[in-house]
């Protein structure tokens, strides 16, 4: 009995000590993302090119786009029928900034956009199992990085969202 009582002392003894260092801190840390006002460009082109039901439109993927041609938000919506939702773009957006965030804040910040693992392999310049659907210098590549520099290229977006072939 004696030896238990000790353990549990022990033990609310060490979670007094660690409670503090789990605590709110007074300072909170904000990061600077990329603007999520012209997004919904930038959404389209990826659903088009990386969100369909096989890759990146499937519930299990870490980095998870919604739209018209994958995986839905909206029970109400389904895949191929209506075009993509504001709140799908919006999730888009949170999928994308959650997936590395002190990158994407680097990136903000002027770090070159190959910081990011989105960059290197829709370029084809990391191991992607999709391949490469956004080439250096194409119009998918060009509305991405335009979009993590700080100005949306809407004509590259507009081309990239383009389907190359009917699903």
């Amino acid at each position: 009995m004696k030896r238990g009582f000790g353990l549990l002392c022990a033990s609310l003894a060490l979670g007094a000590f660690g409670l503090p260092a789990c605590g709110p801190d007074n300072v909170v840390e904000t990061s600077t993302m990329p603007d999520e006002a012209d997004f919904a460009a930038v959404s389209e082109a990826l659903g088009v090119r990386c969100g369909s039901l096989d890759c990146h439109g499937m519930a299990e993927r870490n980095f998870r786009l919604y739209g018209q041609y994958g995986l839905r938000w909206s029970d109400a919506d389904r895949p191929g029928g209506d075009k993509t939702t504001a709140d799908e773009h919006h999730e888009n957006y949170l999928s994308l900034i959650t997936l590395e965030p002190e990158a994407m804040a680097a990136v903000v910040d002027g770090a070159p956009v190959t910081k990011l693992s989105i960059v290197r392999k829709a370029r084809g310049a990391e191991v992607h199992k999709g391949g490469s659907p956004f080439p250096r210098g194409t119009v998918g590549d060009l509305c991405l990085v335009s979009w993590l520099e700080g100005q949306v290229d809407q004509a590259s977006c507009g081309q990239a969202s383009q389907l190359l072939q009917k699903p």
